[in-house]
């Protein structure tokens, strides 16, 4: 049986086991309540989806009046318009193998212990535009092997080396993260804060709220599949504004 009938019979099947709950309260009820058949069929019709409403709802709510994004002032550009320097290790994690052009493999997956930055180079990060928009370095997270963060600057202005190993930043501009989960971890919202370091001054704000659904074994999920035919559920998509990836730094990788 084809995946996509399969989900509509099960469906369709709750649909009329919710009608017929709907109609046994009637039956046993209406001399007490009126609307009881209806007010129970739709309790039951729509209890498995009851997380799914409340995140539409809140998604809704913050498309319709909260994702714009704030823009507060502009970072100092030079004449080829770049900013001095960005630190995105509060924003992103990444693997070295987004950013560099060689790094050696072993039985097909990158090494990254013991790795020599001085064979590291700075091709890849081309298709990345952080060159063509940042003047002298880039401080940014990346994984090891053991999946440990570390931090990282990648320079730009042919100050050796390119890329080195670094405890803190020391760049101009940042981008900062804020995280907060509401309506008992149904959803989070995480504030997206480009700050300049000279002056602590926030000089814009992106907003990204996403959507939880943590349990797997759901009813909808497991009985009602609610799942893609891998197996993954249903779930609400994030919504996001970029007025610092899209408009400040331009930056699409951002």
């Amino acid at each position: 049986m084809a995946w996509g009938l399969l989900v509509l019979l099960l469906n369709v099947g709750y649909l009329l086991f919710s009608v017929l709950i709907g109609y046994l309260a009637y039956r046993f009820f209406r001399h007490k309540l009126k609307n009881i058949g209806k007010i129970v069929f739709v309790v039951v019709l729509l209890a498995p989806f009851w997380d799914l409403i409340i995140q539409k709802g809140v998604k809704t709510y913050y498309q319709t009046f909260k994702m714009e994004g704030e823009i507060y002032a502009y970072p100092e550009f030079d004449a080829d318009g770049k900013i001095e320097s960005l630190d995105i290790t509060k924003k992103s994690s990444y693997t070295l193998g987004h950013f560099i052009n060689y790094l050696p493999f072993s039985r097909g997956d990158i090494i990254y212990k013991n790795i020599d930055i001085d064979i590291l180079t700075l091709k890849k990060f081309k298709s990345t535009d952080f060159d063509e928009r940042i003047k002298n370095f880039l401080e940014l997270k990346v994984f090891d092997d053991e999946r440990i963060e570390k931090k990282l600057r990648v320079r730009f202005d042919n100050i050796k080396p390119e890329f080195e190993y670094i405890e803190s930043g020391i760049a101009r501009y940042k981008i900062d993260e804020i995280k907060e989960d509401y309506l008992f971890d149904l959803y989070r919202v995480t504030e997206y804060l480009l700050i300049d370091n000279n002056t602590n001054k926030i000089l814009a704000k992106d907003l990204l709220v996403s959507f939880y659904n943590k349990n797997e074994d759901k009813f909808r999920n497991k009985y009602l599949l609610w799942v893609s035919a891998n197996g993954i559920p249903f779930s609400i998509s994030q919504v996001k504004s970029s007025v610092i990836k899209e408009k400040i730094l331009k930056i699409n990788y951002l």
